[in-house]
């Protein structure tokens, strides 16, 4: 069993090193951005939408979000929230779990950092219209450290979930296997009824 469980161990660690490697050699913008061009776009689509919503006065140039009295930034393509999904199921798809768990972690998972992705940016379109002294510390401080908070936190979270069952079996018996008993003749339980060593001496397997 621990030989099991150390496979894993590096199995996972293997896989998601070797993922983090591959990203951080091949996310640049000349290999990846006529990829992720449309997500970009779309992503200033739907920031450009929410600011409106908010009632501030906002406009779109391609990838760019700007206000009319001069602030406004590009949305490049490390701006999608494509990076926080992409390690968050790197984490989920090399975790021992059945396939079900793991489409259930991406597609909650997913959703919501692109989400969080989204409120960043327009909060930090707020700030750069009223208070453009905080933009620069809460884009690369703040709001650096919360996406990678949530990222670390939904997959702690889908960890647990996913190891319910496990923890369940390991109060229940080793494996969900129950032993009746020691071929001793003693009472079981206190009842003081002792039972035939044979039917003691057996082992009942709960599937």
């Amino acid at each position: 069993m621990r030989g099991h469980l150390r496979t894993g161990a590096w199995r996972f660690l293997l896989i998601v090193t070797a993922v983090g490697v591959a990203a951080w050699a091949l996310y640049r913008e000349a290999i990846v951005g006529p990829v992720v061009l449309p997500l970009q776009v779309l992503t200033a689509q739907l920031t450009l939408a929410s600011v409106h919503l908010l009632g501030l006065e906002g406009a779109r140039l391609g990838t760019v979000v700007y206000h009319p009295e001069g602030f406004g930034y590009e949305i490049s393509h490390g701006c999608t929230g494509l990076v926080p999904v992409a390690l968050l199921a790197t984490g989920i798809l090399a975790y021992r779990a059945s396939v079900a768990e793991k489409i259930v972690g991406v597609l909650v998972g997913a959703p919501a950092l692109l989400l969080l992705n989204l409120v960043r940016l327009v909060h930090l379109y707020v700030v750069g219209v009223r208070r453009p002294y905080w933009f620069a510390p809460l884009h690369q401080w703040v709001w650096e450290l919360a996406v990678v908070l949530a990222t670390a936190g939904l997959w702690v979270a889908w960890l647990l979930w996913v190891d319910r069952d496990l923890s369940h079996d390991t109060e229940r018996g080793h494996g969900g296997v129950w032993r009746v008993g020691r071929p001793s003749g003693r009472p079981i339980n206190g009842v003081g009824h002792r039972v035939p060593r044979k039917l003691m001496a057996a082992r009942n397997v709960c599937r």
